[in-house]
């Protein structure tokens, strides 16, 4: 739109320069100047759409992050708090699902690499996820090579109201897995 209006702009402009008598030097000093401005305000509307997707994307985490914490919330959150915070993050909760921990030596690297759908939160300095359908067909494969080399345990599937007991069952399995060296389920 910035071209086109630059360009709708400039005939107007050099036509305007042309029948008024002006220099050929005036008026390419003219266009670079015309030109250099669409390019500036390019510029800077792409930084700005670039700066807004950005904050709608970090406002997004925060509320998926926030459901997760009120699903490990001791005691549970009631499913409505849980469902009007799902609903503003945009998020449909799962049927079943399973909590997986590592330790914050590992850093929030191996939650990038979980399956999608899955939701990443740093809580009481543990590194901690929820999965969907950790029982599903290959889910544990990709479980396996998204931690590779990285010591973790891995709850139960529950339904969201236990998703604390499946926290407890995953620290539980990520010290065995310290201890022995190794991811545990």
């Amino acid at each position: 739109a910035y071209r086109v209006g630059a360009r709708v702009a400039w005939r107007r402009l050099a036509a305007a320069g042309v029948a008024a008598g002006m220099e050929p030097q005036t008026l390419a000093l003219l266009a670079e100047g015309l030109f250099a401005y669409i390019d500036e305000l390019s510029a800077e509307s792409a930084e700005g759409y670039a700066r807004e997707q950005a904050a709608r994307a970090g406002e997004q985490d925060r509320r998926l992050q926030e459901c997760v914490r009120l699903l490990l919330r001791e005691p549970p959150a009631s499913a409505r708090t849980v469902a009007e915070a799902a609903a503003a993050a945009g998020w449909a909760v799962p049927a079943a699902l399973g909590v997986l921990v590592w330790p914050p030596a590992a850093g929030p690297r191996p939650g990038s690499r979980l399956p999608i759908g899955t939701i990443t939160v740093e809580v009481d300095g543990m590194w901690c996820a929820v999965v969907p359908d950790p029982a599903g067909p290959g889910r544990r494969r990709e479980l396996r090579a998204a931690l590779e080399g990285t010591a973790a345990g891995l709850g139960s599937a529950v339904a969201p109201p236990d998703t604390a007991r499946s926290l407890r069952r995953a620290q539980a399995a990520l010290r065995l897995a310290e201890a022995r060296g190794r991811s545990e389920e």
